[in-house]
């Protein structure tokens, strides 16, 4: 059992290179994994999680993770992962989620869910994600869904890490 505290990194931010390999020296499964709260802190930010579900293998080859349940700035988030342990380390990650945005003025929390997808090796990866505002009900126009999704090419060791990206909007309300 694992008392509460944070997990300080100092580490620089990021590396100048990819990895070329992300081995472990024994074949892993962990099949039930829970965390009540986790605080990782690196330099003056912080990032706090809880009640963090899932399970994660490692089998020579890859990585493996299912991560059941995260609660995060008060979403609800779940997805799976996978990493190849060697060469360009092909990446392949699933998440969904469901969150409360703030608005202006004391309006009322907008309701939102996402789903985002993330695919290629670890140098060169190609994300699409998509965010859906919940209707609410009532008058016909609160009822109506707007959309925004987004693709991009990212290789986060190249001076511009965002390659390529395109965004789309449907049924925007900016009023």
């Amino acid at each position: 059992t694992a008392q509460p505290g944070p997990v300080q990194d100092p580490r620089l931010p990021s590396p100048a290179h990819p990895p070329d390999r992300l081995e472990l020296p024994l074949h892993v499964q962990a099949d039930h994994l829970k965390i009540g709260h986790i605080e990782w802190i690196q330099g003056d930010r912080t990032l706090a999680v809880d009640n963090v579900a899932g399970a994660y293998s490692y089998d020579g080859a890859r990585h493996r993770v299912q991560l059941e349940r995260l609660r995060w700035t008060g979403g609800d988030y779940q997805g799976e992962a996978t990493l190849g342990a060697r060469g360009n380390m092909p990446l392949d990650v699933r998440l969904q989620g469901r969150f409360e945005a703030p608005m202006p003025a004391g309006a009322a929390r907008l309701p939102l869910q996402f789903s985002a997808q993330l695919q290629g090796p670890l140098a060169d990866l190609q994300a699409q994600a998509t965010l859906v505002t919940v209707p609410r009900p009532g008058p016909a126009r609160a009822s109506v869904s707007a959309t925004a999704s987004v693709t991009a090419r990212i290789t986060p060791w190249a001076a511009q890490p965002i390659a390529q990206a395109q965004a789309q909007w449907r049924q925007p309300d900016l009023a």
